[in-house]
């Protein structure tokens, strides 16, 4: 059975959205910056943004109720870890996948883990989808961390190109899955 799906990445903006669901997509990709760097450059509070992602998901929820929706709070491991966690739990019942993206390629291994692995725990039930961008030639090892912590879902690329300096290769990730010794995808 084909499992293709097609969905559109799209900040939390009612225009956005609106061209978004025009080419009935499968499925919108919703994000917004909650780090104190994001919500400085888009001049708006931590509440704002949370009220934004809701008001975003109910629309689309009015427009096409079944629709599939991701939510990213993007430059997560800038946020402050209350933030984050708040921002979960005030949208995580609307929601049917959590991205967790590391936007700067600022986390480690362990940081991943630990922060995978609480949210995860106030997310029963929830996908959670990694993005993990290479500025510091950890991506690979991070979206390992982050599939060892409950993650079920990881965005990759050919080679791992990308913007700056890319995000986790799609070669690496297969090449760690079928390897004989894979001690790095075994879960504690």
């Amino acid at each position: 059975r084909d499992k293709t799906r097609i969905l559109v990445h799209c900040r939390c903006h009612k225009l956005d959205i609106q061209e978004a669901l025009s080419i009935n997509p499968d499925g919108i990709n919703l994000f917004i910056g909650t780090s104190k760097y994001n919500l400085l450059g888009n001049k708006r509070t931590f509440k704002k943004a949370v009220a934004l992602a809701k008001d975003s998901i109910q629309l689309i929820r009015s427009i096409s109720p079944k629709i599939f929706v991701r939510l990213s709070a993007e430059d997560i491991f800038r946020t402050s870890r209350s933030n984050l966690l708040k921002f979960i739990l005030e949208t995580k019942d609307l929601v049917n996948r959590f991205g967790l993206p590391d936007t700067t390629g600022v986390a480690t291994p362990e940081e991943i883990y630990e922060i995978v692995t609480q949210v995860k725990r106030i997310t029963k039930g929830i996908d959670l989808e990694f993005h993990g961008h290479n500025d510091r030639g950890i991506a690979l090892a991070n979206s390992l961390a982050a599939y060892r912590a409950g993650v079920s879902v990881f965005d990759s690329t050919i080679l791992g190109i990308g913007e700056r300096t890319g995000i986790a290769s799609l070669s690496g990730l297969i090449a760690v899955a079928f390897s004989k010794n894979n001690n790095w995808l075994s879960t504690n």
